[in-house]
């Protein structure tokens, strides 16, 4: 199950750490900018960690499509060969070096490229083909939402790693001592680390080789 809280209760949270329940000199909004920056850092820790936490699918059926608006990052392109049964192959992402070899060519895609703000499949997939773009998406931005946003902080400790962040922002907003902060965020920093490697307790991760399956373009002309 997701561990969640409302925006509001980390916003209340964080200012009993800094002791800041009645004072007014950081407004609502402001707290709530600030949670968000320590959630788009949490987002941030977990997805480096390698977890598959945060992940988005798009469609692919053309040559080249326009990356997602929230697209941070792309885990890896299939082709979906089997679409009753959901069956794929993996595509290999296509090097610079190799960026002209099946430009122009048509049929089943083996590769996939980054360009500019496309992505791009090559040799350009036949019509009817589908392709899956897996990819992490950028974190939520909650600064300007209702105080009773659910916000998943998805960890045993993700909860105190946005609070004592919060609170470690506050203390520099009004000149405080933000050492002890510091400490705590660093502290439950570690532990959200520490879960994104250990998520999967008994899988030890293992070298994958795979053959690129270099394609002759001679046996794409018609």
């Amino acid at each position: 199950m997701a561990r969640t809280f409302t925006l509001l209760t980390l916003v209340n949270r964080a200012r009993k750490r800094v002791d800041m329940e009645n004072d007014d000199s950081i407004s609502l909004s402001e707290w709530k900018e600030m949670v968000s920056e320590m959630y788009a850092e949490l987002h941030a820790v977990i997805v480096e960690t390698g977890a598959r936490v945060f992940e988005a699918t798009q469609n692919l059926t053309a040559g080249s499509t326009a990356l997602p608006a929230d697209h941070l990052s792309t885990i890896g392109v299939d082709y979906v060969y089997d679409t009753t049964a959901d069956k794929r192959r993996a595509l290999d992402e296509l090097m610079v070096q190799e960026r002209n070899e099946l430009r122009g060519l048509t049929g089943e895609s083996q590769f996939y490229a980054h360009e500019g703000a496309n992505i791009v499949l090559y040799p350009t997939p036949i019509a009817g083909q589908t392709y899956k773009h897996l990819y992490v998406p950028i974190p939520t931005d909650y600064s300007a939402s209702a105080d009773g946003t659910a916000i998943d902080v998805v960890t045993p400790h993700g909860d105190q790693f946005i609070i004592w962040g919060v609170t470690m922002l506050a203390c520099h907003k009004v000149e405080r001592d933000p050492r002890d902060a510091e400490r705590h965020f660093e502290k439950y920093r570690e532990k959200v680390t520490e879960w994104g490697v250990l998520r999967f307790l008994h899988a030890t991760r293992r070298q994958v080789v795979r053959d690129p399956r270099y394609i002759d373009p001679a046996s794409y002309r018609r």
